[in-house]
């Protein structure tokens, strides 16, 4: 049975490493940004921060509480070395995919390599779920980041960041907006898992010495949860029944982008079916349980009743002011 710490113990785990100076590497984005947060509620005061980021503007409010904030970015090493100095645990936030995501794992190495040579003693990476088999573009560069950070001489903890609960937010606004979902094929169930769960995991690995130095998690939500059960929880949300439509599998290239096509990968990715996993690594590495997807919705829940009742309006607003209908994939 997992033996788990209690939340007193954790904040004290954080303060007891008074001795680090951690860096945030990717400090300005949505998921670096929430870490921080984290980082100072667990008692890690801001003169131990080193938050580095390609917009260090961005980071004047923690600037002023007396963390440093130096640019630093991938495809510039030099930048690098210098911005990491002094720094003895890092965050490694995986870079997003982009025009040169053929490349994301050589630019992470790059990263790895100048928190080595700046004298950083343990390196926490977020990867993804499935980086162990690979297989596919994103996977498989996860795949080779890790071989790098194992490779890098620093003690390393990797987090295998499922599929972000908040990714669902846009689709749950269009079934309440629409009261129609469109599911993949059979409808696959996946432990979604908020970013903020993920940062506090993160957290957590940073602030916690070495205990959880050289391991790996698989970071999950506490359920597996699928379109259905989403539209379930928006209709309970909204009063709208919302209808789930499956898929047809003749069609799976013509899906529109965004909201109105299927969430999250196809299920015949390697994606899909390692993501079909819950484990208790928020918990054990936090101290606190993730949040369900009912949670992270009813976070959201004006959002969602605004949604509805702008359809509501539009729906009996006379026909030359009521916007154009939005186009569904064909089912």
């Amino acid at each position: 049975m997992t033996s788990l710490l209690s939340p007193v113990a954790y904040r004290v785990m954080a303060m007891s490493a008074s001795e680090d100076r951690i860096i945030v590497s990717g400090a300005s984005g949505q998921l670096g940004r929430l870490v921080v947060e984290e980082l100072l509620g667990r008692g890690v005061s801001a003169q131990q921060l080193i938050l580095v980021s390609r917009s260090p503007d961005r980071l004047a409010e923690y600037a002023e509480k007396g963390a440093s904030t130096p640019f630093g970015d991938v495809d510039k090493p030099d930048s690098l070395l210098q911005a990491y100095a002094g720094g003895t645990r890092m965050l490694m936030i995986s870079l997003a995919l982009g025009s040169e995501s053929d490349k994301r794992a050589q630019r992470h190495k790059a990263a790895f390599d100048a928190a080595t040579q700046a004298g950083v003693r343990h390196i926490v990476y977020t990867s993804f779920v499935g980086a162990d088999k690979g297989g596919d573009p994103v996977t498989e560069a996860h795949r080779q980041s890790e071989a790098f950070l194992h490779a890098s001489g620093t003690q390393w903890t990797i987090l295998r960041n499922s599929l972000y609960a908040d990714m669902r937010l846009a689709q749950a606004l269009h079934m309440a907006r629409t009261g129609r979902a469109v599911a993949w094929p059979g409808d696959p169930k996946s432990a979604l898992v908020t970013r903020r769960d993920c940062a506090a995991a993160a957290a957590g690995a940073l602030a916690g010495g070495s205990r959880f130095e050289n391991k790996t998690f698989t970071v999950t939500g506490p359920e597996l949860v699928n379109t259905a059960d989403i539209a379930a929880i928006v209709g309970e949300i909204t009063g709208r029944e919302i209808k789930v439509v499956e898929r047809d599998p003749k069609g799976l290239d013509q899906d529109p982008p965004g909201p109105e096509g299927p969430a999250g990968p196809p299920p015949n990715s390697g994606i899909t079916e390692a993501a079909a996993v819950v484990t208790d690594a928020v918990v054990r590495l936090s101290g606190r349980e993730p949040a369900s997807m009912r949670e992270f919705l009813l976070a959201h829940d004006d959002q969602l009743r605004a949604s509805a009742s702008a359809e509501a309006t539009a729906s009996t607003a006379p026909s030359h002011l009521a916007p154009a209908p939005v186009t569904s994939a064909t089912t």
